[in-house]
């Protein structure tokens, strides 16, 4: 298993962070994932910039970096594992596990105040300035439904003046669910922890199933563009891949009640290097077996080749995070670029560069005046929006995100104390 850091339980941005450990138990802080975020948000931001500067189709590469999406995938298997951990560590311990009203506030402290910054500015100043896109809030049902994040359960609502933020409803739901699945897991009981991993894998494998069936019965359905397009935009269409997270917490804390050796020879000094080998081959295939969409403004995939995308873009998630959960956190070069300090500070603002990458991409056609299709530089407008973004997201971090996550505590009255870092 890892070599635990038992102090703070170290996350901040962007996938979303981790709930604090329950009182009593180690707090075992994992150094590599602010570098995932970062790889995960920079990825996003590519993939955005090649499709606007039509790149995707203009080289070979665009194959490539139109599945650089798959940050999205990277993203919601952190979430699974970093949020469902705590859970099960207490639950292999025999301890209460983290209570449900200060969970849930330090989630909505991670996500809305960045979020309503972000979105405020984006409608009210960004889009009012000459050229700017006209008002996407028409009304109050617009102003609630963007605001509180519900509006992907809207039809014409689904995407937001922020168009990502449709994953940030899927992660509420997620909070949503979890304390509930852990309860789940808690009642069906268990008179020791063998009986407890097989419940939990079990019961994962059920959520998985689920899942996979949702996503089968969307994709192959008649449903229309719109409608099938809306109901693959929120959290059923997305269980496996939280499940998928969820169950890499269930084996490190398993192995780390235990104290046994990682499984699958992940503690040898070449299991980083493996594991992102088949990151890597998986990446690949769903970039040279898939690429670009024969349309990508309708993005018309055929049904199989959606749901290839989708398990490949997990395989690619799921073999990039292994190296972060286990084996030896201090060794290797692999978690050395993962825990380098500037990409460590690119993750600690991974939240601020997905919320505003989108925009700034825009404010940069504006600016030049380019109008679609766009067949500017790729390289000039990535270099420009990541320059853009990294300021926008650390004024973000240093202005809202840190004095909002202060905040955190003020429900220890109903809980457990959070870790001494922000989550």
């Amino acid at each position: 298993m890892a070599r635990a850091v038992e102090r703070d339980a170290g996350s901040t941005a962007g996938g979303l962070g981790s709930a604090a450990e329950p009182k009593g138990l180690g707090q075992t802080r994992f150094p590599a994932f602010d570098g995932f975020r970062a790889i995960a948000a920079v990825s996003v931001v590519v993939t955005h910039v090649a499709a606007v500067s039509s790149f995707n189709s203009r080289s070979w590469l665009g194959a490539f970096t139109a599945r650089m999406d798959v940050g999205v995938a990277v993203f919601f298997l952190i979430s699974g594992f970093l949020l469902y951990r705590p859970f099960v560590v207490a639950r292999f311990a025999d301890e209460p596990g983290p209570r449900t009203v200060p969970f849930l506030w330090r989630r909505f402290l991670r996500i809305f105040p960045a979020y309503w910054f972000a979105l405020t500015l984006v409608v009210y100043v960004l889009d009012a300035v000459p050229g700017g896109n006209p008002d996407p809030i028409h009304n109050a049902k617009d102003f609630f439904l963007f605001y509180s994040l519900v509006h992907v359960y809207s039809l014409g609502h689904v995407f937001s003046p922020i168009a990502q933020a449709w994953t940030l409803s899927i992660e509420l739901t997620f909070y949503l669910l979890l304390p509930l699945w852990a309860l789940a897991m808690r009642k069906l009981g268990g008179h020791d922890n063998a009986a407890r991993f097989r419940v939990e894998v079990i019961g994962l494998a059920v959520l998985a199933a689920a899942g996979t069936a949702y996503r089968f019965w969307v994709t192959f359905g008649d449903f229309g563009f719109g409608r099938t397009g809306q109901l693959l935009h929120i959290l059923p269409a997305w269980l496996d891949l939280f499940a998928l997270g969820m169950l890499l917490a269930v084996v490190s804390a398993w192995v780390a009640r235990r104290g046994a050796p990682s499984p699958a020879g992940l503690d040898h000094p070449w299991a980083p290097a493996v594991c992102w080998a088949l990151s890597a081959l998986s990446f690949v295939a769903v970039s040279v077996w898939i690429g670009e969409p024969p349309n990508p403004v309708l993005t018309d995939f055929t049904g199989w080749q959606e749901t290839g995308v989708h398990y490949l873009y997990g395989a690619v998630a799921f073999f990039l995070l292994l190296p972060g959960i286990f084996g030896p956190q201090d060794q290797g070069v692999i978690r050395g670029l993962l825990r380098n300090r500037v990409v460590q500070l690119v993750g600690l603002v991974s939240y601020g560069i997905y919320l505003w990458h989108e925009a700034l991409i825009e404010q940069y056609t504006e600016w030049r005046g380019v109008e679609f299709p766009i067949t500017s530089s790729f390289v000039q407008m990535l270099a420009a929006t990541l320059v853009l973004t990294l300021v926008a997201a650390t004024v973000s971090y240093v202005v809202v995100e840190r004095p909002a996550l202060r905040l955190k505590d003020r429900l220890s009255l109903y809980g457990r104390r959070a870790a001494a870092r922000p989550t």
